[in-house]
């Protein structure tokens, strides 16, 4: 006796016929041709559905290999952006702070317009005063050359109206009339005027270094001619005033 693989049913195959496979060997057996059709038709089914499903589940591996792709493709442009915009902009920000901090700094480093005018004028004063400085070490070293080039090409000369020449060959009279000449200045001071500076100092003569010396409360006019601080007049009180009173 045999079972039919679809029904069943038991059957007798010397009493009825073997569908499906010979004597019991190799595919299964079957009590009818009705049974068979039905077996291979429920076979056929259940392939069809399990090569759906083989794809279905194909697709879905591709879906989340594709969705892993998408999304590390999303995380290098969120990179990018980050590296060469976001960060590059806190750079820039960082750098712009900075700079304005260094800008500060130097803006308050900065001499103001006053300090700048007032630095300006000690070192005209200074340059001036070594015109004074400089005039009377040429006295001392009786260098006629390096004295007649401290005055400009016209001066007025104890109240007279002399050339750079005549100036020369009156300081060169004057150390020849005295041969110990020497001379001393003192409290130097430095005004200035509407077009020129007036040097004020107080001037010990000595025309024999056996003798007390002298002293003459004495002045020179400075301006700039051609870039250059010259003399352009020289005296002193006493002079003036001997002079004032020839006059009257």
């Amino acid at each position: 006796m045999n079972t039919c693989k679809w029904c069943g049913r038991k059957y007798d195959e010397h009493k009825g016929g073997v569908y499906g496979g010979f004597l019991g060997l190799g595919a299964p057996l079957y009590c009818s041709e009705k049974c068979k059709k039905e077996a291979e038709a429920s076979k056929a089914s259940l392939q069809s559905n399990s090569s759906y499903d083989d794809v279905d589940h194909s697709t879905g591996l591709l879906r989340i290999i594709w969705k892993s792709i998408k999304w590390c493709a999303i995380i290098l442009i969120i990179m990018f952006v980050y590296d060469n915009y976001i960060k590059s902009d806190k750079a820039e920000s960082a750098t712009t702070i900075a700079y304005s901090t260094t800008k500060s700094d130097v803006k308050n480093e900065t001499p103001t317009p006053s300090s700048s005018t007032e630095s300006k004028s000690n070192t005209i004063i200074t340059e001036i005063k070594q015109v004074a400085y400089s005039w009377s070490e040429s006295h001392n070293g009786r260098d006629l050359l390096q004295l007649s080039s401290l005055y400009a090409p016209q001066v007025n000369y104890y109240q007279s109206n002399y050339s750079r020449e005549q100036i020369k060959a009156s300081k060169e009279k004057l150390m020849n009339k005295y041969p110990d000449f020497k001379q001393e200045i003192s409290n130097v001071t430095v005004e200035e005027g509407a077009s020129y500076y007036k040097i004020s100092f107080d001037k010990k003569v000595w025309t024999d270094l056996q003798k007390e010396p002298k002293t003459y409360p004495s002045y020179l006019y400075v301006n700039l001619v051609d870039g250059t601080w010259k003399i352009i007049a020289e005296s002193d009180l006493v002079t003036d005033k001997n002079l004032s009173r020839k006059k009257k």
